[in-house]
């Protein structure tokens, strides 16, 4: 069997699991979504493959040959890329894929596997839909193929329906974001990129009162803790750029209250309300980020004005 009939079978099994409703076959059902939606990724790197190669795109441990006088790389052994490797070779090779709603399709999947919430079969659902869009998207701009062509037309007509009922309950959402009202310019920007710490689901519903509540879970925020997690999400997928691609963070902790709140172009906490100098009392440059303490210094300078104390 093919690694696109593995991927399409996945799929098939995933809604079919899912249909069933038992907690197993939930649990069953999010992982064979996921995997089938990385195994049409797989298939993509198998076809770039250079013919003779081994599938040197696929496998994991990639080595040298010297082929009379000439080197070349080949695939070795049955191992293939992980998640990561995935994104690092596609983004070489130019090959477009939504990340965001990948992993979010992993987050919801390592939630079920872990601590299976009472949100399962919504947060499942929601799972199918973004696998549904990523698939169909990925087939037909990546592989040139119409995924409708290799589903049976009842997984289909299921996948539809899934996807059509997480569009609408997203877009309530969205438009809901107009409730929400924050001294943070960085938190309003964001306030629609809102995760549910609890299940994952991005179907965050602000409340016309303040607050917001998950329509996946049930989760409730105050206002001040709907902007701490919406500011501590954008950070956190911010910092994790700057850790991989360097940069500097948006978001870090705050010198005050401690929380992961303060927003470092505003000089501003969303948590605790304060603010902090980000520029150096003594010599005006620009205080690094990790270096901001409240105390409205850089490290130079905090030492030199110790040693003369």
């Amino acid at each position: 069997m093919s690694i696109l009939e593995n991927a399409i079978q996945a799929i098939e099994v995933g809604v079919q699991d899912f249909d069933n409703g038992s907690e197993a076959r939930l649990k069953s059902a999010i992982r064979n979504i996921y995997a089938g939606v990385l195994l049409l990724f797989k298939q993509k790197l198998q076809e770039l493959s250079p013919s003779g190669t081994d599938e040197v795109l696929l496998k994991q441990k990639v080595v040298p040959v010297n082929i009379a006088g000439k080197v070349s790389f080949r695939g070795k052994g049955a191992k293939t890329v992980d998640r990561q490797e995935m994104e690092e070779r596609f983004k070489s090779l130019e090959v477009e894929v939504d990340w965001k709603a990948v992993d979010s399709i992993g987050r919801i999947r390592n939630e079920i596997e872990h601590y299976f919430t009472t949100a399962k079969e919504d947060a499942i659902k929601e799972a199918l839909a973004k696998a549904f869009v990523v698939a169909s998207e990925f087939m037909a701009s990546e592989l040139n193929r119409d995924l409708q062509m290799h589903l049976s037309a009842e997984t289909w007509g299921r996948l539809i329906e899934i996807r059509d009922f997480y569009q609408a309950e997203k877009t309530r959402c969205e438009q809901s974001s107009s409730n929400f009202d924050c001294e943070s310019e960085f938190a309003m920007e964001h306030a629609d990129e809102v995760r549910c710490k609890s299940c994952y689901s991005d179907l965050i519903f602000f409340q016309e009162e303040g607050g917001a509540i998950c329509k996946s879970c049930g989760k409730i925020w105050s206002q001040r803790e709907i902007a701490n997690a919406i500011v501590a999400d954008r950070g956190g997928d911010d910092y994790y750029e700057h850790v991989k691609d360097g940069g500097d963070p948006s978001v870090i902790d705050c010198p005050e209250c401690g929380e992961f709140a303060f927003v470092i172009a505003e000089a501003y906490c969303v948590s605790c309300q304060e603010t902090s100098r980000t520029e150096c009392d003594v010599c005006g440059s620009t205080i690094p980020p990790e270096e901001i303490d409240g105390e409205g210094r850089c490290a130079h300078c905090a030492y030199l004005v110790s040693k003369d104390d």
